[in-house]
């Protein structure tokens, strides 16, 4: 008489992971098919009309296209003006970002009372 093999631990594992990860790439392929089916229905459900260009009335003239845009680049201060110019030019108040907290020993963990 032939001993019988069994089946070692290991392959039932790979085959139980072999069929979780067959499962989920049809869950993530049905649903990409679904979003991508709803997104259809919404896009063709919205209706579309066709307008004639003497209907669209008086149109802004059509500028060169040989313009250069230029971008100034500087440095934010305001040294130099007093309170009246940073009004006028509402460049509000010079003073750092992120205020700095100040505080006593009383804030320290440390600190006994």
């Amino acid at each position: 008489m032939r001993p019988t093999r069994s089946r070692a631990p290991r392959e039932g594992k790979r085959h139980v992971l072999r069929w979780v990860a067959v499962g989920a790439v049809v869950i993530l392929a049905a649903g990409t098919l679904a979003a991508y089916l709803k997104y259809r229905a919404v896009y063709d459900s919205i209706t579309r009309v066709n307008v004639p260009g003497s209907e669209l009335g008086q149109r802004p003239p059509q500028y060169s296209t040989d313009s250069e845009n230029i971008l100034v680049y500087g440095d934010d201060s305001r040294k130099g003006l007093d309170a009246h110019q940073q009004y006028i030019l509402h460049t509000g108040n010079d003073r750092p970002t992120t205020p700095t907290p100040s505080c006593s020993s009383t804030c320290r963990p440390d600190a006994t009372s």
